[in-house]
């Protein structure tokens, strides 16, 4: 699985972008959404800059890695956008920190909503002090994490199947249109729209 648009995008927005080489507060040079290998085959100097389109392509080879390790150590199903969270998560505090996290353990059980609950733990620095940029962080990803994926299914009965188990949540917004595209599919269409209906309107 690749990080999607909303991955990437919540990256970007806490790593920053930085055209201009710089020390980190770490005092390690980086570049670009947080990039602190090479560029262009070269070492990152204070002299190094890049381009807006050269900082996307770095950051999302720097990901490759963060999504292997993501694929390789959750062990149980997730949609796009816990793909994505986890991503942005492992990307920030690093893979080794992840594979023996308490969130980790708790996504493996099948606990996803324990897991979420993981995130906002991570908001300290130097393991210590609370650093404002990081709760914000956290509660991006937690929230992504817990963003239903509308999926495209194959057919009503799979839409039923996905209401039954759990796995698909809805929103409606206008309650009343809602009502009224339903009821109109129910007369011009089979009984599996009747039971679709009944489901979403339990």
């Amino acid at each position: 699985m690749q990080t999607n648009k909303a991955g990437l995008e919540l990256i970007k927005s806490f790593e920053g972008l930085g055209l201009k080489a710089y020390l980190c507060p770490s005092g390690v040079l980086t570049i670009g959404y947080g990039h602190t290998g090479k560029v262009r085959g070269n070492k990152i100097t204070l002299q190094t800059t890049i381009t807006p389109e050269e900082a996307e392509t770095l950051l999302k080879e720097d990901l490759q890695r963060f999504e292997k390790a993501v694929d390789s150590l959750v062990k149980v199903p997730l949609n796009s956008n816990q793909f994505d969270a986890l991503v942005s998560f492992v990307f920030n505090i690093g893979i080794n920190a992840f594979s023996t996290s308490t969130l980790l353990t708790l996504l493996n059980n099948g606990d996803y909503k324990g897991a979420s609950q993981q995130f906002k733990r991570w908001i300290y620095g130097n393991g210590k002090k609370v650093l404002e940029g990081l709760k914000k962080r956290r509660t991006a990803e937690e929230k992504l994490f817990n963003t239903p994926v509308l999926k495209a299914l194959e057919s009503p009965n799979d839409i039923i199947w996905e209401l039954m188990n759990g796995s698909l949540k809805i929103e409606i917004q206008d309650v009343s249109k809602a009502v009224s595209d339903l009821e109109k599919a129910k007369s011009e269409n089979s009984s599996v729209y009747w039971i679709l209906y009944k489901i979403v309107n339990r």
